[in-house]
């Protein structure tokens, strides 16, 4: 919010949403609940600049899930799961990664960061224009591993980093972008080769990376599962050399890129948000549902969110769902809502293809 106050929706099993509210159930456990509205988090978290939120599952498919913020004094701090250490503190006790952390705190051995992000299994924060990683440390050759901040190896002063799901990415001072991690869809680019030139802004998720680039293009490298380089083909599994999407940025630069898990979402300057790859729940805000099931499953092509009503200003995507700001600081949201994540005080398993508004 503009007073710097911190609202969440959705799933909150592990504290995610900063919200304590619990239920005793009927064996005395207490269950945190899934509150499906907003609600303020704690106070301790009132002047915040800036959110990251990770949802994520391992190998073995057990949740990770946690969330961090800026505040405005540049403390970085985090709260939700603590599974190996992402949230940046040492484990309270036995069975810490599956105890529910609702309250924030600072994350341990950080100095005034500009930046953060989360998978939810590993963490990472820009400070002093160094990456420093906490969490998990699998495939990851520089960086992460543990509760205390490690810092990257890298020479350059470092503007902005992106986590994808084994692998990172930071983008410098002078537009390059270079990673660190699993290549296994040749997300990373070929060595010595940077992931992107020219860079003003970077996301990641799963096993591909996008860039905004100072042409008003929107470049992407990595896996094309489910048509996530926006190329408008699914014949090519991967690629090691960014291109460009498919969108009409010859026309209107793209102004704000996000990505979920799957998909892809450019925000251009004329207020439209377009969208690609997996659309299992109307997650790209376009085509056609038969109220259990969205056609097209996926697409390549960004498509351009419909009923949208008014401009957007900012964007968000998360595991199945995308968020966008109006201009009148309306928040709509469209996709997955099974556990409340379009703010609407219901909980469903349907796709939603149109936009609704979330209920601030």
């Amino acid at each position: 919010m503009d007073d710097g106050r911190v609202l969440c929706w959705g799933e909150n099993k592990y504290g995610q949403l900063g919200n304590p509210q619990t239920t005793e159930l009927p064996d005395g456990s207490i269950s945190f609940d899934g509150r499906p509205v907003p609600s303020p988090l704690l106070a301790s978290v009132t002047n915040a600049t800036q959110l990251a939120m990770g949802d994520a599952f391992d190998e073995d498919g057990q949740p990770a899930k946690a969330t961090c913020a800026i505040l405005a004094d540049a403390q970085a701090q985090c709260w939700g799961q603590n599974r190996y250490r992402a949230l940046g503190r040492p484990p309270s006790s036995i069975g810490d990664d599956y105890i529910p952390h609702p309250e924030a705190l600072p994350v341990s051995n950080l100095g005034p960061s500009q930046q953060i992000v989360t998978t939810g299994m590993t963490s990472c924060a820009v400070s002093d224009g160094k990456a420093w990683c906490w969490g998990r440390s699998q495939n990851w050759t520089e960086g992460g591993g543990g509760a205390i901040p490690t810092k990257v190896d890298y020479r350059y002063p470092i503007k902005q980093i992106a986590l994808g799901e084994r692998f990172g990415a930071a983008l410098d001072n002078s537009g390059f972008v270079h990673g660190w991690g699993d290549n296994s869809s040749g997300q990373l680019a070929s060595s010595p080769n940077a992931m992107f030139e020219q860079a003003l802004e970077i996301v990641a998720g799963n096993a591909t990376a996008c860039a905004r680039v100072r042409s008003g293009d929107v470049m992407c490298i990595g896996s094309n599962v489910s048509g996530l380089l926006g190329r408008d083909t699914f014949d090519a599994p991967q690629a090691n050399v960014a291109a460009p999407v498919a969108l009409p940025t010859n026309k209107v630069a793209a102004k704000q890129l996000a990505m979920g898990f799957g998909h892809a979402c450019a925000l251009l300057n004329d207020g439209t948000v377009w969208c690609w790859g997996a659309n299992f729940y109307g997650t790209l805000g376009a085509g056609h549902s038969n109220g259990t099931s969205v056609e097209p499953r996926s697409s390549s092509l960004p498509l351009q969110v419909q009923d949208l009503p008014g401009s957007a200003i900012g964007i968000a995507a998360g595991a199945g769902f995308t968020c966008a700001l109006l201009s009148n600081q309306t928040v709509m949201c469209w996709g997955r809502n099974q556990s409340g994540t379009l703010g609407q005080g219901t909980l469903d398993s349907l796709p939603h293809v149109t936009p609704v508004r979330v209920w601030l």
